[in-house]
C-alpha cells in the first residue's frame, strides 16, 4: 500500500546522489583498509567496510535504475513534442 510513495520518492531523488554515494562508498571502504592498519580503529573498520561495500553497489545499481529512467523520460518527451506537431 506505501510502496508507491517509497517509489515516488525514490523517483525524486536526483542520479548525481547515487553517483555520490557510490563513490563515497568506494572511497570509504580503502579509508577504512587503511585506517584498519591503525589499533584504534581496527575495530570499527569491521563494521565500515560491509556497510561501505553495502552502499556502493547500492549507490550503482540505483545511478543505473535513475539514468535509465532519465533517458526514457527524455524519450516520451520527444515523442510528446512530436505528437502536438
Amino acid at each position: 500500500m506505501m510502496m508507491w510513495l517509497f517509489f515516488w520518492i525514490i523517483g525524486k531523488i536526483p542520479a548525481t546522489f547515487w553517483l555520490i554515494m557510490a563513490v563515497a562508498g568506494v572511497a570509504l571502504f580503502f579509508a577504512a583498509g587503511i585506517l584498519g592498519k591503525l589499533p584504534p580503529f581496527k575495530a570499527y573498520s569491521i563494521f565500515i567496510k560491509p556497510l561501505s561495500v553495502i552502499m556502493a553497489v547500492l549507490g550503482i545499481y540505483m545511478y543505473g535504475g535513475a539514468s535509465i529512467n532519465d533517458h526514457y523520460q527524455k524519450i516520451i518527451k520527444e515523442y510528446e513534442q512530436k505528437i502536438k506537431v
